[in-house]
């Protein structure tokens, strides 16, 4: 009789989502859910993990043994992937080998069932496929199956680096001489194409949300319906648009290792670490870069943060130091720079020269244009803001320049409707709400603003509380440094704000918005042209804004078409602007 195994190949090193296979769906981790849907296969024998005899994949080992999961370790090189599943082949001496790949949970047990079936039943054929379609591409991704003999004469092709990296990398050569017997699927599964694997937190996202969606419906010992997730998809535009970006990487592509490092705090916020946060979605979902965060600030919660390799310094810790230490640790091919103006270390312009020496890319954010053109410290410079100064701009030079409305680096806003009049009112303070507007700025919002009004605080990671009126006269709700501040934005209907990155988060959910500066003048020579765009109410001080908001709640003609003016400046794809231009200029040099 013949013996049929999965081996489903699991490493915790991946470079864009490090430790993925140990992520939570659901209530379980990702790979526990692969092994859930190859229990579904009947004609597998047995289903064994394949993963590495290293350290830092312990914890699988660990998880499998603890969930009564065969488990093997291998102990060649980690990178040699063919190699360590040919010694469970060689240890298992099966007759066919399902190979899974640890990054898919939605592998369809039906369909493995068909192809098993049909290879076994058919002697004469070497290798057994789905059948295309003459439109329209398969969703399934991560499962391949083999005879025994066909692996063989696999393993053996397998002689490049590439080729030992990557499982049936060389069946491509070996295709031209194979019988090989193409079986019908069912044409629903072309219907949407869609990735359905995890490399990036992109990616997790979407699945964390496949599998939460599925559970909150259906019994905790059922598996997620491939049908029913392409029908979601199909459903629900915000969804399909979680990670449709995302770009597979190809055999033999690399990622570079990038580090950004930047400030958040008291007197800080938190707006640096959110436009990285940004571009690193970016860097991951489009060019698969292994980005590294060098965060100094005290440890703050922030959504995404979590899916990403990062590490805090404290505020006194020397940056320049902590930088060098990285970049002695790891060949950064490129360092991007987000620091608050004032905290600019003297010794950062050294720092740079020497990476620059080294090859690595230096790039800076809009501070550290004082280290732009004749200080010949940077190779890019992103300016996210509006407007920019020609005196500015002429200044940077040579150094090449991005800036404005394309370039503001917020992640993209969900589709939304048609802004409709509501009386829910979201209050942004900054991140560390420097100025104390807590102290005053809810007795006035609490006696100005329209009766029926909500009025939800967001309380900022480094921020006070704010005092409330003794007895309110509104509803008000306190939201403690919310990691999702973009879902509380969709569900608003105005929002008053402090000048800063989440003004422009609001513009592009098309918020209608008043903004002041708690800052003086400081940000005068902005707010002044951002006021000429008609795309949000500018205050000269807190009372005014008051008083502005409770006019604009006043006025829904106006507050639409502010919510239309919003979008048409902001399109969310800064963040991949500047990304684009970093690995050109990657992929120029030599």
């Amino acid at each position: 009789m013949s013996k049929v195994i999965a081996i489903v190949g699991a490493r915790l090193n991946s470079s864009r989502l490090p430790g993925k296979h140990r992520l939570d769906l659901a209530g379980k981790p990702l790979i526990a859910r692969i092994f859930e849907r190859l229990a579904q296969v009947g004609e597998i024998d047995k289903a064994i993990l394949a993963t590495t005899a290293d350290a830092y994949n312990q914890p699988l080992v660990d998880w499998a043994r603890d969930a009564g999961q065969a488990v093997f370790a291998f102990g060649g090189d980690v990178n040699d992937l063919v190699g360590r599943v040919n010694a469970v082949v060689e240890a298992e001496q099966p007759d066919f080998i399902v190979y899974i790949c640890g990054d898919s949970p939605l592998i369809e047990p039906g369909t493995l069932s068909a192809l098993i079936r049909t290879l076994r039943d058919k002697p004469s054929a070497d290798h057994v496929e789905l059948a295309p379609l003459p439109t329209g591409k398969f969703i399934h991704e991560g499962f391949i199956v083999y005879r025994r003999a066909l692996w063989d004469r696999i393993v053996a092709a397998s002689q490049t680096p590439e080729t030992r990296e990557h499982v049936g990398s060389a069946l491509a050569g070996l295709r031209p001489g194979l019988a090989i017997e193409q079986i019908a699927e069912n044409p629903f599964y072309a219907s949407c194409e869609h990735r359905i694997s995890v490399d990036t937190p992109s990616d997790y996202r979407f699945m964390a949300e496949i599998y939460r969606r599925w559970y909150a419906q259906h019994p905790q010992e059922s598996i997620v319906s491939l049908s029913w997730v392409i029908d979601e998809i199909c459903r629900d535009e915000q969804l399909a648009a979680t990670n449709r970006d995302v770009r597979q990487k190809a055999v033999g592509e690399r990622s570079l290792p990038i580090l950004i490092v930047c400030q958040a705090g008291p007197g800080i916020g938190i707006g640096h670490l959110s436009r990285s946060l940004a571009l690193a979605g970016a860097l991951q979902d489009r060019h698969f870069a292994g980005v590294h965060l060098l965060i100094q600030a005290s440890p703050v919660a922030k959504a995404g943060l979590d899916l990403l390799p990062h590490r805090f310094i404290p505020a006194e810790d020397n940056l320049t130091d902590a930088i060098r230490a990285e970049t002695a640790e790891t060949n950064y091919r490129a360092i991007i720079l987000d620091l608050y103006p004032a905290n600019i270390p003297d010794t950062l312009p050294a720092l740079l020269a020497e990476l620059g020496q080294q090859g690595a890319l230096r790039v800076g954010i809009d501070s550290l244009h004082t280290l732009a053109g004749t200080a010949g410290c940077l190779d890019l410079l992103c300016l996210p803001g509006f407007p920019v100064a020609p005196a500015l701009l002429a200044a940077c030079a040579p150094t090449p320049v991005r800036h404005g409305w394309p370039y503001y680096l917020i992640p993209p806003a969900p589709a939304r409707q048609a802004w409709q009049p509501g009386r829910r009112v979201l209050i942004l303070t900054g991140g560390s709400d420097a100025t104390g507007l807590g102290e005053t700025l809810p007795a006035e919002l609490d006696k100005m603003l329209p009766t029926g009004s909500e009025i939800h605080w967001v309380r900022g990671p480094y921020a006070a509380q704010p005092r409330l009126p003794a007895i309110p006269r509104l509803p008000w709700q306190i939201h403690e440094a919310p990691p999702q501040l973009g879902t509380l934005m969709a569900e608003t209907h105005y929002a008053l704000t402090i000048y800063g990155v989440s003004l422009f988060e609001l513009i592009q959910h098309g918020v209608p918005s008043v903004v002041f500066s708690p800052y003086g003048k400081r940000d005068e020579e902005k707010l002044g042209p951002l006021a000429a765009t008609d795309a949000v109410v500018v205050s000269p001080d807190a009372h005014s804004a008051v008083t502005a908001l409770a006019s604009l709640m006043e006025n829904p003609a106006q507050a639409k078409h502010l919510a239309s003016r919003g979008p048409m400046h902001i399109d969310g794809l800064g963040p991949a602007r500047l990304a684009n231009d970093i690995f050109q200029m990657l992929e120029a040099r030599p």
